[in-house]
């Protein structure tokens, strides 16, 4: 979903009551880096109006957690040499360690994923950075899912 796309459906749903009400609204979006410049050009004074705080790489330990825990939530478990493969790997980038972990995910035929999982996934993830670092795709109702439970562990379901 799209940012214009995710807009214009908060405000179908949501804009008379919120205005009736008179509740403010907040909009979390993430991107990658050339985010605020697109937001510049689609319109001129987007970057005045938002907050683009950087997000680098995780600590070990919260780069651990953004694996294991959305995993334990939807009832999988994943061998500790197998996470330790993934956080060296990503060097605790955000981003890369949600592909390592779909890609993981995808590789395991059953709980646990393990190390072998991991490595075998590897190979998977470096292609998918390559094809889609810097573009932005859709979503597979599965990744979806894997997204919201990763949420959910952050902040709580909506």
């Amino acid at each position: 979903m799209t940012l214009g796309s995710l807009s214009r459906r908060c405000k179908f749903h949501n804009s008379h009551l919120t205005a009736q009400r008179r509740l403010p609204i907040t909009l979390i979006g993430a991107g990658l880096p050339q985010l605020r410049g697109r937001m510049g050009k689609a319109k001129s004074y987007a970057e005045r109006l938002f907050d683009f705080p950087e997000v680098g790489p995780l600590p070990a330990e919260a780069a651990r957690i953004a694996i294991v825990l959305p995993a334990t939530a939807l009832g999988v478990t994943i061998d500790e040499d197998a996470v330790l493969r993934i956080v060296d790997e990503t060097k605790g980038y955000p981003y890369f360690l949600q592909e390592w972990g779909k890609h993981a995910w995808n590789a395991a035929a059953r709980s646990p994923i393990t190390r072998t999982d991991v490595r075998a996934a590897s190979t998977a993830a470096v292609a998918a950075l390559d094809e889609s670092f810097f573009r932005v795709l859709r979503a597979s109702d599965h990744r979806e899912r894997l997204d919201r439970s990763i949420v959910n562990t952050w902040i709580g379901p909506s």
